[in-house]
């Protein structure tokens, strides 16, 4: 797969899902990723929006980022990378981090509330950043890659499977209700 999207075997790669918006903080993916020490990194931006145009001049110098744009093979992408992050300042149930996580992708999310629920499940799965702190996020992503990982792509994809699947968050809903119902009787 990595032969076809033209990204060399031996990188290792971030893959960043979503649109190039504020909320998502795309540029602060891109400047994070250039912070790092990673030999070998290359980080692979999806999506479009009214930031596409900063993020491609943010990378213009830097081989190592690619701005793909909006494109219809999202899994093959997936397929292709080591680890997933997303940087975002809000999110509801965040979906793309789920589609990684259930590929086995470990992930480096920014420390909003919806993504410390997912890696409070299992925090091999991946790691946590200091939201708009490109430090923290080059940090965290130097040290994911530190970290063993055969262990990580278990702990994401048993995460995904065993936690955060359509039958054990009905569960949870159904136990939210029932301990409501409960208080106000």
């Amino acid at each position: 797969m990595r032969s076809e999207l033209e990204i060399p075997e031996s990188a290792i790669v971030f893959l960043s899902v979503g649109s190039l918006i504020p909320r998502k903080n795309p540029l602060d993916v891109i400047e994070g990723f250039q912070a790092t020490d990673i030999e070998d990194g290359v980080l692979l931006m999806l999506g479009d929006g009214p930031l596409q145009a900063e993020c491609e001049s943010l990378a213009a110098d830097d081989d190592r980022v690619r701005i793909e744009g909006w494109v219809d093979n999202v899994s093959e992408y997936l397929g292709a990378s080591d680890y997933f992050v997303l940087a975002s300042s809000s999110e509801g149930f965040p979906n793309t981090v789920m589609e990684a996580l259930a590929v086995g992708l470990p992930v480096v999310l920014s420390d909003i509330q919806p993504h410390q629920e997912i890696l409070q499940h299992d925090a091999d799965a991946g790691i946590e950043f200091e939201l708009r702190d490109t430090r923290s996020l080059a940090v965290a992503m130097e040290r994911i890659t530190t970290r063993e990982y055969t262990a990580q792509n278990a702990a994401a994809r048993v995460l995904a499977l065993d936690n955060l699947n359509s039958n054990e968050m009905s569960k949870q809903y159904l136990d939210l209700y029932e301990h409501i119902i409960e208080v106000q009787e």
